[in-house]
């Protein structure tokens, strides 16, 4: 017989996915006094975060009274696929002093996944160091984290260094490489070592080819292209047929107009997000999926959004839906570091973040 702890993680984590369902179990849970019973609360974090429901996952953070590495983990797991990632800093922070709990492989590796996409080398260099000195330091699941967050900061070699002290590498991590290299406009070290891959997928394929299209370099890209055909590779995904259309459109003249994107991003930037526009994938998967002659219709769904402009209308927004200066502003306010407990710790301005998503909820 399971205990009635056990028998609710059981139905919270089959409630995941869905928002009624997870804040009608927490209701449940609460009425029968369990709800602060582990792991009940790191299970319920998990499943608003699932549900699309990070500020009830924080609110319930807030309001657990004794707080474990397990609800830490599954917080800064939710929050490093979140549109807000600088929310896992004050987070941190919190783990770090208040709770005085050091951090597992787990909270590790969804740290660089955050800093990854802050583009914040030097805080993942802080977070490597750490990792080194703890008892986890031959995780090879961490270390291929760490190689994907140097590769996203614009640091390839540290992601190699990384790469090479790994006792067993997945395709997960070749492929992450493969992209840093390329993405990076280093295409001689990503074509070295994407021959060099054992099994080399589709997402390898895709992750070389489409670096090298988003450095401006479409004839080797168009090459690759034509050697995945002839290697027999199956090109039943959208995101691959898109890189056709994009190649067979440059070799017939066309040239991305940019003019609609973002201001403050660089030239290739702008192109990477016509290159991945969700109307561009659609006509790609309806290619994919409809047969010869067939209408393909793309419908738009999008929802509206309120925001922030300064000397206007007052509303919310999340570093998503920044432009590229307001995201390196709010970078550089939420990373201040001190040295604390052995390792760098959130400054003081993480907490007007912390105080400001409070007012949030």
């Amino acid at each position: 017989m399971l205990s009635p702890a056990a028998t609710a993680v059981a139905a919270v984590r089959a409630t995941a996915g869905s928002p009624a369902a997870v804040r009608g179990m927490h209701a449940r849970i609460l009425k029968e006094g369990l709800a602060h019973h582990p792991p009940n609360p790191a299970a319920l974090v998990s499943a608003y975060a699932k549900s699309r429901l990070l500020p009830d996952a924080l609110h319930l953070f807030d309001e657990t009274p004794r707080r474990d590495i397990y609800i830490y983990s599954s917080l800064l797991t939710a929050v490093s696929h979140s549109a807000s990632p600088e929310l896992a800093l004050p987070i941190l922070r919190c783990m770090l002093s208040a709770d005085a709990l050091h951090p597992d492989h787990f909270v590790i590796s969804s740290v660089a996944s955050v800093f990854a996409r802050l583009r914040s080398r030097r805080l993942g260099r802080q977070l490597h160091a750490h990792f080194v000195a703890s008892p986890y330091n031959g995780d090879d699941v961490v270390k291929s984290s760490l190689v994907d967050m140097y590769c996203k900061c614009g640091s390839p070699d540290d992601g190699r260094k990384v790469f090479d002290s790994m006792s067993a590498k997945n395709s997960v991590v070749w492929t992450a490489l493969v992209s840093g290299y390329a993405s990076n406009g280093r295409s001689e070290e990503a074509l070295q070592l994407f021959r060099s891959m054992p099994g080399r997928n589709l997402f390898a394929w895709t992750a070389l080819i489409s670096g090298l299209v988003n450095t401006g370099e479409s004839v080797g890209a168009v090459e690759l292209f034509v050697e995945m055909r002839r290697d027999g590779v199956r090109i039943d995904d959208a995101f691959v047929l898109s890189i056709e259309m994009v190649l067979e459109m440059r070799k017939r003249g066309y040239v991305p107009d940019t003019s609609s994107v973002m201001h403050d991003l660089e030239e290739s930037e702008k192109e990477h997000h016509l290159f991945l526009h969700s109307e561009r994938l659609a006509v790609a998967f309806g290619l994919i999926k409809s047969p010869p002659g067939s209408v393909i219709r793309v419908v738009k769904n999008l929802r509206g959004r309120s925001f922030i402009r300064e000397g206007g209308h007052t509303g919310q927004t999340t570093a998503a839906h920044m432009t590229g200066k307001g995201r390196t502003q709010l970078r550089e306010a939420s990373t201040d570091w001190a040295a604390c407990g052995g390792w760098a710790v959130v400054s003081g301005r993480a907490d007007e973040i912390c105080s400001l998503t409070k007012g949030k909820r």
